[in-house]
């Protein structure tokens, strides 16, 4: 059974990714037919697959019944067998197709280098020359016969360049996501420290109104069971939440960044202050030792 996993599925073209049991098999495009003479013969469609596994292009027609035929490799010869598309992948999936193909290649490739060798060294006798040190000279009729084999190639090419900045966003999207989840974690762990340190304020207040130095100002609806956190400079809200914690209103992205910086201020600012403690308590163990001993 095989699998088609759409990329980018329009009206116009179809492109997709075939797997079998999770492995990829190939990439598939497929187009309407603009060829007047293909749509008064039933043909709807022209498909065109990247073989994972033979690394080769091939391709063939659909009709209007969604019936599929296969063409010979790089030719878009067309065939008058139709079959189910699940019949062409059993084919052009199966091993023995695939050497044949490649094997085909392989001879093609060997027979059009054997021929640019002997136009090149035609036009080199032509000349009275040796050809030793001459610039390899190409026949441009089989290059034109050579690239000409898939009239879509302009169009696949596109489909391809367009996939390949589809995967660089996806890679920068996934390198992205960490950072995003940093701060989002970030942005949640100052909030809470926010909550705690409001209503750990608001217990030794006893008032509905107070200063939280250096974050803002603090109302609380003590009947509503919440508070408000507003900025001293605007009155903007930074924060609502409950008085059980519960966030209402939550604390912005710029807000958080910058009373991210004041907390670890204080945190430093604490540590300096229990090294500092630390340390007067070690001095006057200290003299008291040598109290002791000097006694």
């Amino acid at each position: 059974m095989y699998q088609i996993n759409p990329i980018r599925d329009t009206d116009a073209t179809l492109n997709c990714d075939v797997t079998q049991d999770g492995q990829y098999l190939g990439r598939l495009y497929v187009f309407p037919t603009t060829n007047p003479n293909f749509i008064a013969m039933g043909i709807e469609k022209e498909w065109f697959l990247a073989h994972a596994e033979g690394e080769f292009v091939i391709s063939g027609y659909i009709n209007t019944n969604g019936q599929w035929s296969l063409s010979p490799h790089q030719s878009l010869q067309l065939s008058e067998e139709y079959t189910t598309q699940s019949a062409i992948f059993d084919r052009v999936f199966s091993p023995e197709y695939i050497q044949d193909v490649l094997a085909s290649s392989n001879l093609e490739l060997s027979l059009a280098a054997k021929d640019i060798a002997v136009v090149n060294d035609s036009s080199n006798n032509g000349n009275g020359e040796s050809g030793e040190g001459q610039p390899m000279k190409f026949d441009n009729k089989l290059m034109v016969d050579w690239n000409a084999v898939i009239p879509h190639l302009d169009v696949l090419r596109e489909l391809l360049v367009h996939e390949v900045e589809q995967e660089a966003f996806s890679a920068q999207f996934e390198e992205e996501q960490p950072n995003e989840l940093a701060v989002e974690t970030e942005r949640l762990k100052v909030q809470d420290t926010l909550i705690d340190a409001v209503l750990e304020e608001y217990q030794k207040q006893e008032t509905t109104e107070f200063v939280l130095p250096p974050f803002g100002i603090v109302t609380v609806r003590a009947q509503e069971e919440y508070f408000v956190l507003r900025s001293e400079n605007d009155g903007q809200t930074i924060l609502v939440a409950s008085l059980d914690g519960e966030v209402i209103e939550e604390l912005s992205r710029t807000d958080a960044a910058k009373f991210e910086e004041v907390l670890k201020q204080s945190e430093i600012e604490a540590t300096k202050g229990l090294d500092t403690n630390s340390n007067l308590i070690g001095q006057e163990s200290k003299q008291m030792q040598d109290v002791e001993y000097g006694d």
